[in-house]
Protein backbone atom coordinates (compact mmCIF):
# COMPACT_ATOMS: atom_id res chain seq x y z
CA UNK A 1 0.00 0.00 0.00
CA UNK A 2 1.31 3.56 -0.88
CA UNK A 3 1.15 6.91 0.99
CA UNK A 4 -2.14 8.82 1.62
CA UNK A 5 -3.16 11.66 2.04
CA UNK A 6 -5.94 11.62 4.47
CA UNK A 7 -7.89 13.60 7.93
CA UNK A 8 -6.37 12.95 10.78
CA UNK A 9 -9.01 10.81 13.12
CA UNK A 10 -8.99 11.37 16.86
CA UNK A 11 -8.28 7.18 16.78
CA UNK A 12 -5.41 8.04 15.42
CA UNK A 13 -4.38 11.29 17.73
CA UNK A 14 -4.61 8.93 20.72
CA UNK A 15 -2.59 5.74 18.72
CA UNK A 16 0.76 8.01 18.15
CA UNK A 17 0.18 10.18 21.10
CA UNK A 18 -0.14 12.75 18.78
CA UNK A 19 -1.46 15.65 21.09
CA UNK A 20 1.43 15.67 23.54
CA UNK A 21 4.10 16.28 20.82
CA UNK A 22 1.96 19.05 19.06
CA UNK A 23 1.57 21.13 22.49
CA UNK A 24 5.37 20.39 23.25
CA UNK A 25 5.72 21.67 19.95
CA UNK A 26 3.65 25.00 20.21
CA UNK A 27 5.40 25.96 23.29
CA UNK A 28 8.61 26.66 21.19
CA UNK A 29 9.13 30.05 20.58
CA UNK A 30 10.87 29.97 17.81
CA UNK A 31 8.81 28.04 15.38
CA UNK A 32 5.26 28.81 14.50
CA UNK A 33 3.27 25.98 14.50
CA UNK A 34 0.29 25.42 12.12
CA UNK A 35 -2.70 27.28 13.20
CA UNK A 36 -4.97 24.42 14.96
CA UNK A 37 -5.58 23.16 18.39
CA UNK A 38 -4.19 19.83 17.17
CA UNK A 39 -2.81 17.88 13.95
CA UNK A 40 -4.97 18.01 10.91
CA UNK A 41 -4.18 15.54 8.06
CA UNK A 42 -1.46 13.56 7.14
CA UNK A 43 0.17 11.62 4.22
CA UNK A 44 0.05 7.70 5.83
CA UNK A 45 0.98 4.51 4.77
CA UNK A 46 -1.37 2.62 6.81
CA UNK A 47 -0.15 -0.94 5.97
CA UNK A 48 3.50 0.08 6.75
CA UNK A 49 2.18 2.26 9.91
CA UNK A 50 4.08 5.25 8.93
CA UNK A 51 3.06 8.52 8.64
CA UNK A 52 4.49 12.50 7.58
CA UNK A 53 2.82 15.98 9.00
CA UNK A 54 3.83 19.28 8.06
CA UNK A 55 4.59 20.86 11.84
CA UNK A 56 5.74 23.77 11.52
CA UNK A 57 8.07 27.10 9.71
CA UNK A 58 11.38 28.26 12.12
CA UNK A 59 10.61 32.08 12.50
CA UNK A 60 13.63 34.15 11.75
CA UNK A 61 15.88 35.48 14.87
CA UNK A 62 14.52 39.22 14.30
CA UNK A 63 10.97 37.65 14.05
CA UNK A 64 8.23 40.11 15.62
CA UNK A 65 4.49 40.01 15.83
CA UNK A 66 4.24 42.90 13.48
CA UNK A 67 6.44 41.75 11.14
CA UNK A 68 6.46 38.07 10.99
CA UNK A 69 9.49 36.40 8.66
CA UNK A 70 10.08 32.93 8.07
CA UNK A 71 13.57 31.12 7.09
CA UNK A 72 13.22 28.46 4.38
CA UNK A 73 13.37 25.43 7.48
CA UNK A 74 10.14 23.34 7.46
CA UNK A 75 9.39 21.34 10.33
CA UNK A 76 7.73 17.76 9.64
CA UNK A 77 7.27 14.90 11.91
CA UNK A 78 8.14 11.50 10.15
CA UNK A 79 7.02 8.07 12.06
CA UNK A 80 9.09 5.66 11.09
CA UNK A 81 9.45 1.98 12.86
CA UNK A 82 7.57 2.84 15.51
CA UNK A 83 9.92 6.20 16.05
CA UNK A 84 8.35 9.62 15.63
CA UNK A 85 11.15 11.54 13.85
CA UNK A 86 11.84 15.34 13.67
CA UNK A 87 12.65 16.03 9.95
CA UNK A 88 14.20 19.61 9.26
CA UNK A 89 13.65 20.21 5.35
CA UNK A 90 14.94 23.65 3.56
CA UNK A 91 13.01 24.59 0.81
CA UNK A 92 15.31 25.54 -1.72
CA UNK A 93 13.05 26.04 -4.66
CA UNK A 94 9.36 26.97 -5.01
CA UNK A 95 8.15 27.59 -8.38
CA UNK A 96 4.22 28.19 -9.66
CA UNK A 97 3.41 28.03 -13.44
CA UNK A 98 0.79 27.12 -16.00
CA UNK A 99 1.22 24.16 -17.67
CA UNK A 100 -0.49 21.89 -20.26
CA UNK A 101 -1.18 18.40 -18.65
CA UNK A 102 -4.08 17.78 -21.35
CA UNK A 103 -5.54 20.96 -19.41
CA UNK A 104 -4.23 24.26 -18.07
CA UNK A 105 -3.36 23.99 -14.31
CA UNK A 106 -0.85 25.41 -12.09
CA UNK A 107 1.84 23.26 -12.01
CA UNK A 108 3.83 24.18 -8.05
CA UNK A 109 7.27 22.71 -8.27
CA UNK A 110 9.21 22.18 -4.62
CA UNK A 111 12.76 20.93 -4.11
CA UNK A 112 13.41 20.24 -0.50
CA UNK A 113 17.36 20.33 0.92
CA UNK A 114 17.78 17.50 4.28
CA UNK A 115 18.55 19.96 6.84
CA UNK A 116 18.29 17.29 9.56
CA UNK A 117 16.71 14.01 11.59
CA UNK A 118 16.16 13.49 14.61
CA UNK A 119 16.70 11.20 16.45
CA UNK A 120 19.38 9.73 14.08
CA UNK A 121 18.00 6.85 12.01
CA UNK A 122 19.75 3.17 12.20
CA UNK A 123 17.28 2.23 9.08
CA UNK A 124 19.00 3.76 5.99
CA UNK A 125 15.85 2.65 3.85
CA UNK A 126 14.08 6.11 6.02
CA UNK A 127 15.02 8.81 3.81
CA UNK A 128 13.22 6.69 0.58
CA UNK A 129 10.16 6.11 2.44
CA UNK A 130 10.46 10.01 3.45
CA UNK A 131 11.09 10.69 -0.44
CA UNK A 132 7.72 8.90 -1.18
CA UNK A 133 5.58 10.30 1.81
CA UNK A 134 6.94 13.97 0.67
CA UNK A 135 5.55 13.60 -2.63
CA UNK A 136 2.17 11.96 -1.80
CA UNK A 137 1.83 15.04 0.05
CA UNK A 138 2.79 17.58 -2.04
CA UNK A 139 1.95 21.29 -0.86
CA UNK A 140 -0.15 21.06 1.89
CA UNK A 141 -1.19 17.64 2.20
CA UNK A 142 -5.10 16.89 2.38
CA UNK A 143 -5.68 20.49 1.08
CA UNK A 144 -3.93 20.48 -1.93
CA UNK A 145 -5.24 17.42 -3.33
CA UNK A 146 -6.55 18.85 -6.67
CA UNK A 147 -3.02 20.75 -7.40
CA UNK A 148 -0.18 19.04 -9.65
CA UNK A 149 2.74 19.28 -7.82
CA UNK A 150 6.18 18.04 -8.72
CA UNK A 151 8.23 17.38 -5.53
CA UNK A 152 12.00 17.34 -6.01
CA UNK A 153 13.91 15.70 -2.59
CA UNK A 154 17.34 16.64 -2.90
CA UNK A 155 18.69 14.07 -0.56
Amino acid sequence: MAFLNERISDEDIEKYTLMDVWNRYKLDEKIKVLNSDKPYSFAINRENNQWLIYLARVKHESWEPKHQSYTDEHIFLFYYNSVIYEIRLIRKKYEAKFAEVGHKVLLRTIAWDLKSIEPTPNDSNILKALKQALTVYGERGLSSQDKEHLIECNF
